[in-house]
């Protein structure tokens, strides 16, 4: 058997961990619920069962802007259908808070969740 020189499998060894390490993007892991959008959406619903309507308001504002910061990295044609759901419930959800609708604002919270963990699944 012939010896395999070591200066051939480098490269091929570096072009194997490179290839693993540039599938596993950064940008596809999941976000944790314990950060942005579902932080904010988690204290949404907390408030709103609570009945603090204006705190529920203020993190009403914090989830769009954590929204508007998460929303193209997570929009893939793949996504597309969830993104366009949650952006359809986000504005429904902001109503129903101003007019502090308690079943619905919970209702909403529960399918935007939903949503949102099939979006930012890989």
């Amino acid at each position: 058997m012939q010896k395999i020189s070591p200066l051939i499998l480098l490269p091929i060894a570096l072009c194997l961990i490179f290839t693993v390490i540039g599938g596993c993007s950064p940008a596809k892991k999941p976000i944790r619920d314990s950060q942005g959008v579902v932080y904010f959406l988690n204290q949404i619903e907390d408030n709103a069962s609570r009945e603090l309507w204006q705190e529920a308001g203020e993190s009403v504002n914090e989830l769009e802007d954590a929204w508007a910061r998460d929303r193209a990295r997570l929009l893939t044609p793949r996504t597309r259908e969830r993104v366009e759901s949650f952006e359809s419930s986000l504005g429904k959800l902001k109503i129903a808070v101003r007019k502090q609708d308690k079943k619905d604002t919970l209702e909403l919270i529960s399918s935007m969740k939903n949503d949102y963990r099939n979006i930012s699944s890989p």
